[in-house]
């Protein structure tokens, strides 16, 4: 077993039994430790981060601080937020409606300071408890969206979740890949018919009689859909179409 290694500006330690836990767990257990601070992004092994990626033995996880104008964070355009956000613009005018902040920069254009939108949706968060609106993550950041926002991709290495890596599959079986692949070849529509073709299987069968050859892909399948399901603990992987289908759901600490 190997410790993970951790990184902050000119701090290197390694640590044992965090495997398997979050970004953001990480970030809150060792915040003291680390002196971390809430304006960090995580990278893993050159990857962006989500805070919600599951931390492997043999990372090496650096922190770096984000940065931008002291005490404003980044400055964004109404665009720029829009887009960071991953939210339209009737939501954008929704937020303004509500009381998001807004500046002008040096040049007199309307503009966003970064900081000042995360306490924004933090307070909006904290007073009513938003569902579908909240675009606050676990640690606050304005990079983690809501559900209705999400966008998955799946480069055949990694599966990433607005950009940010929430599983890596170092060496990806190919029945997993296969699965994968055919989510994001179908733009990850919730549920996609049989992958592995074991409906032509079945018409090889005799009436009344059970195919070997189904049964063995069957349970390849259903292995592939276990170890997708261990890797990560955003979406869940299920069977449909009477076990030939596959098709996902967002988990319920997803928010």
């Amino acid at each position: 077993m190997m410790a993970v290694q951790i990184i902050h500006g000119s701090n290197l330690q390694s640590f044992d039994g965090i495997e398997g836990t979050t970004i953001a767990e990480i970030k809150t257990r060792l915040r003291d430790v680390l002196n971390l601070s809430p304006e960090v992004n995580a990278y893993c092994d050159g990857d962006l981060a989500s805070v919600h990626y599951l931390v492997e033995d043999g990372d090496v996880i650096e922190f770096v601080r984000i940065q931008g104008s002291k005490g404003l964070g980044r400055l964004l355009t109404p665009e720029e937020l829009v887009y960071e956000l991953k939210i339209s613009n009737e939501d954008y005018t929704y937020f303004l409606n509500l009381g998001l902040p807004i500046i002008k920069n040096s040049s007199g254009a309307d503009c966003h300071s970064e900081i000042a939108v995360d306490d924004f949706f933090k307070s909006l968060h904290e007073k009513s408890g938003l569902e579908e609106k909240n675009a606050v993550s676990q640690d606050g950041s304005i990079s983690e969206i809501s559900v209705s926002n999400k966008e998955l991709e799946w480069d055949g290495r990694k599966i990433s979740l607005n950009g940010k890596m929430i599983c890596r599959y170092k060496n990806a079986a190919e029945h997993q890949a296969k699965i994968l692949r055919s989510f994001q070849d179908n733009n990850w529509i919730h549920e996609i018919s049989d992958p592995f073709e074991l409906d032509e299987i079945e018409k090889k069968s005799a009436p009344g009689k059970k195919n070997a050859e189904l049964i063995e892909w069957q349970a390849k399948r259903r292995a592939a859909i276990a170890e997708l399901n261990k890797k990560q603990n955003i979406i869940k992987f299920t069977s449909s179409g009477h076990g030939f289908g596959v098709k996902w759901e967002w988990r319920e600490n997803v928010s």
